[in-house]
């Protein structure tokens, strides 16, 4: 992840949110149950079907991201294992940067000093994320 993937998120339009919303509201339906995989079929711009096989998981986080969506929210995917700098780490989280590694020192996590760039260090996501909760440090940067 890197500045320019920041710079490009952008908020859903209308069509989006309605399209998300409604996208949402059918894949909750059929989520429920006991099978742990669902299969779903897509179509392509040739409108040939194409179909997968994916976990109820999987699906899940769709769900979420469709939810997110559906509420005129940017959407952002972070694997818990990537590698941020400390600045990718704040600007997901709302704060500022300072703030992100008082914090981080404070726990004794999360940043790899043999990995620091010249102006900022890295960590893992889920170490930034395993403190205790990211909405309590919103708003204090």
């Amino acid at each position: 992840m890197n500045t320019s993937a920041h710079a490009r998120m952008k908020l859903p339009d209308e069509q989006e949110v309605q399209l998300a919303a409604r996208g949402q509201r059918a894949l909750a339906s059929c989520l429920s149950g006991k099978r742990k995989t669902r299969r779903v079929q897509l179509f392509d711009e040739a409108d040939r079907a194409h179909e997968m096989e994916l976990s109820i998981s999987t699906l899940r986080l769709v769900e979420e991201i469709l939810n997110g969506l559906a509420k005129g929210d940017a959407i952002r995917v972070v694997s818990v294992n990537a590698e941020l700098t400390t600045q990718e780490a704040a600007d997901l989280l709302n704060v500022s940067r300072p703030h992100l590694v008082k914090l981080l020192e404070e726990r004794g996590t999360g940043l790899s000093s043999n990995r620091q760039a010249p102006t900022c260090s890295s960590g893992r996501f889920a170490a930034v994320q395993g403190r205790e909760g990211a909405s309590q440090c919103a708003g204090h940067g």
